[in-house]
């Protein structure tokens, strides 16, 4: 499972479009159609109808939405909290060119 599976279900259950939720999500409709697919085959259930026009998504879909979004929220939690934890550690950058060159007068 992918956050951006998540983030995916909940603008296609704000939109209720293919076509409108990809753009949002800023790929193309049938980019945006494959990844709910991949959704649905990690899940193993349907979340929308394809077969009607405009698609229909599924009652489980629509009422497990409250604990999809919270899922998503708690995920980035998670991450804020993993990159709090790590800004205690001492960092040290080093930059240079491509190239050490040493000059050497006599």
């Amino acid at each position: 499972m992918e956050l951006k599976w998540l983030e995916d279900i909940i603008v296609l259950l704000e939109e209720k479009s293919f076509s409108k939720a990809s753009e949002r999500r800023n790929v193309t409709q049938p980019a945006f159609s494959r990844r709910i697919k991949n959704v649905e085959d990690w899940l193993d259930c349907k979340i929308v109808n394809r077969g009607t026009q405009p698609i229909t998504i599924s009652d489980s879909a629509w009422s497990l939405e409250p604990e999809i979004r919270a899922l998503a929220k708690r995920m980035y939690e998670l991450k804020g909290r993993f990159r709090s934890a790590d800004k205690h550690l001492s960092r040290l950058d080093i930059a240079s060119q491509h190239t050490l060159a040493v000059s050497a007068y006599s």
